[in-house]
């Protein structure tokens, strides 16, 4: 059988999906607006390459009756391992020097999935607030090498039963591919995580490359209409630049929208051959140099831009991007020709050697993956971290599991539909943590140190990330399309449920209020801006929809929040906005004392105006949260909490003192929170005597 016809144009066009990619995760952009927000898009057409590359393999080799599942997973295997091989191995060389444990932690998680392949699991699994920003990832692209590799897991076995049974290869495509579409669509709305992540709303992308192969003999009857194939064409590429510059993060992608784009790239591959317009500008040498070295970029670009955000700790300039994107370049064409192109050649390197180096790669890079979180991150890499920093992240996992085992191990019992902790059984009252993860800090403390709070019979968390407790307010992914909510109203309904059903609760409230009212991340003027994309606002259902919710609106629906919870029996604590800090505290000192002597660092470690913000640009961010929160009328049952007390006093406000308050650049530490708890705590018996017991 004759290989398959090389076609240029195919490695132009991933020149173009890669570089999208690569731009959108680099930042790049013009007056203060990035330029391929929808880079992203570049993975979508990926897949669709991939389906066509992949399925024209197949098909031929099976009409052929050359197909073997062996040499199938033997391509992939030289395709994919070494290359990727390599990336890892160095990767998890930088991501030791300079990850702190926690962030290390997560690399080692995602480290294993990603030679499970299964990344784009463990990614969809994660909490995608309290979880590190996603630039700061090192492997967050692998999620896509997941989708395809287990997409080539079930592909040639599915094609092979139904070449066997004798069914329409093009009809049993067409039905898997618009049933993966529909759940696409509908998944757009509901679980847009998974929709993103998993191959049952990706696999129509990957399949509309094999529909292109099925349908080759047809679309040779349309090549003589050659003036219509060159409009189309041009009118595909726009398509595919306009997604990568007018979407963003918060569009409804990948859904139904998706299938103008991915009929655009399957035009493209099917009729830009080489004497089109098009299809000779995906030749060139350019594009097409890019597209052989495609893989190895796409592999190498995240683990540089990350580790080099992390290093740096902040955003990177335009010309810190580019110079990052052309030592990918570098290294991206050393791994395709000292890497890729040996392992790919068969008389140099025989299958034995492939699937034996195959699985000792994989062996091997798990079980450092494994002993990574076995060892907490082996914080003992950084002196810095023995001496006050050891607990910074103890007690941050926010999922149940974590709680449930924490609860365990301090004699408490675990009560189901509805879930609880039975904590001090002579209590009489239930605490309830009720807002966003600014209050879900206390969590772990209040399990930890139930036994000094004689007052609790029961503790329920409701506390949920980005779910500020305000009812009949929402929020909204994307501003200018408030119609795509979190559905917070139904959520806070249904807390407010729970909290109604248990016997006097007593209530810690509060949330990131600033950061909502302010639409924009927090910026301390000396340096330190926090990092990430600007925050979606609130909104308020209409007859007609939902709109962006004024500031009289919030505080007319805040101050009935907690007018509701007081008039139905509940002790309210209000917690007043936690002082942002704007700088990752634990990885700037780090940073900032990685190469002191320890009488240095004990010096540092004494002067806690190291590292401290102006009071007056916190007292400034929090004017409009302060008045909000001031509107609610006092009552008995009403207590409020300053922990601007705690943290700052009229000049500055702090992350550290002996301890380290912060475990990134708003939220408290395990014990930044045990010092908010205490305050708590003295407040309630001062104000409450009767809960002294």
């Amino acid at each position: 059988m004759g290989h398959i016809k090389y076609r240029p144009e195919i490695d132009g066009l991933r020149s173009v999906a890669v570089m999208l990619v690569v731009f959108y995760h680099a930042g790049i952009s013009y007056q203060g607006k990035e330029l391929f927000s929808g880079g992203f898009i570049g993975v979508d057409i990926f897949f669709v390459i991939s389906g066509y590359l992949i399925s024209k393999i197949i098909f031929r080799e099976i009409n052929s009756n050359t197909f073997s599942i062996m040499n199938f997973y033997e391509r992939r295997a030289r395709r994919i391992i070494p290359a990727l091989t390599v990336v890892l191995l160095i990767t998890s060389y930088f991501c030791w020097k300079i990850l702190l444990p926690q962030a290390f932690i997560e690399f080692g998680k995602s480290l294993f999935s990603t030679v499970a392949f299964i990344a784009n699991i463990f990614f969809w699994r994660q909490d995608s607030y309290n979880a590190e920003i996603s630039s700061l990832k090192p492997l967050l692209h692998m999620w896509s090498l997941g989708v395809e590799e287990q997409f080539y897991l079930f592909y040639p076995i599915l094609i092979i039963l139904v070449v066997k049974s004798k069914k329409s290869i093009t009809k049993t495509l067409l039905f898997i591919g618009v049933a993966s579409l529909s759940l696409c669509e509908w998944m757009s709305f509901t679980h847009k995580d998974f929709n993103f992540y998993m191959l049952p709303t990706r696999a129509w992308e990957l399949i509309a490359g094999g529909l292109i192969v099925q349908c080759d003999d047809r679309i040779r009857q349309y090549e003589k209409h050659k003036m219509t194939i060159e409009y189309i064409l041009s009118f595909s590429l726009a398509v595919i630049f306009i997604f990568s510059i007018h979407f963003t993060d918060n569009s409804r992608l990948p859904s139904l929208i998706n299938a103008v784009l991915i009929f655009s790239v399957t035009f493209i591959i099917a009729f830009a051959k080489s004497d089109t317009f098009i299809g000779k500008i995906l030749s060139n040498k350019i594009f097409v140099s890019i597209g052989l070295i495609s893989y190895s970029l796409y592999l190498w670009h995240q683990p540089v831009l990350s580790l080099l955000r992390v290093e740096l700790n902040r955003g990177l300039t335009n010309e810190e991007s580019f110079l990052a994107i052309f030592t990918c370049l570098i290294l991206s064409i050393i791994s395709y020709l000292y890497v890729e192109t040996p392992f790919r050649n068969k008389m140099a390197i025989n299958r034995k050697t492939v699937f034996s180096g195959t699985l000792l790669a994989c062996t091997l890079l798990s079980m450092f993956g494994i002993l990574i979180f076995v060892e907490k991150g082996f914080p003992s890499r950084f002196k810095i971290l023995p001496m006050f920093m050891s607990d910074v992240n103890y007690g941050l996992e926010s999922q149940k599991d974590h709680y449930i085992s924490l609860a365990k191990s301090n004699g408490a019992e675990i009560r189901k539909n509805p879930f609880c902790y039975i904590l001090n059984k002579s209590g009489k009252y239930t605490l309830i943590t009720l807002g966003d993860s600014h209050i879900e800090t206390l969590n772990a403390p209040i399990i930890n140190q139930h036994k000094s709070i004689p007052f609790i019979s029961k503790f329920v968390p409701l506390t949920s990330s980005a779910s500020l407790f305000i009812l009949n307010i929402d929020r909204a992914d994307n501003i200018d399309n408030p119609n795509m909510t979190r559905d917070l109203i139904n959520f806070n309904q249904n807390r407010l449920e729970r909290v109604l059903g248990y016997e006097k609760p007593v209530i810690i409230t509060g949330g990131r209020l600033p950061l909502l009212l302010e639409n924009e991340r927090f910026d301390n003027e000396l340096g330190g801006c926090e990092y990430g994309n600007d925050h979606p606002g609130l909104v308020i259902k209409t007859k007609t929809g939902y709109r962006k919710a004024n500031f009289e609106e919030i505080a007319s629906a805040y101050c009935d929040t907690i007018k509701k919870l007081l008039n139905n029996g509940c002790k309210v604590v209000l917690v007043y906005p936690i002082p942002e800090v704007g700088w990752d505290v634990p990885n700037t000192l780090l940073r900032k004392t990685i190469n002191m002597s320890a009488s240095e660092l004990k010096i540092f470690i004494s002067k806690k105006s190291n590292l401290a913000t102006r009071y007056s640009v916190f007292c400034e961010r929090t004017k409009a949260s302060y008045a909000i929160l001031d509107r609610i009328q006092d009552n008995p049952n009403l207590i409020r909490v300053f922990p601007e007390q705690l943290f700052c006093d009229d000049s500055q406000c702090y992350t550290y003192n002996n301890v380290v308050y912060y475990r990134d650049d708003d939220h408290l530490s395990y014990p930044g929170a045990k010092i908010l708890l205490h305050h708590i705590v003295k407040k309630i018996y001062d104000n409450w005597p009767d809960l002294r017991g």
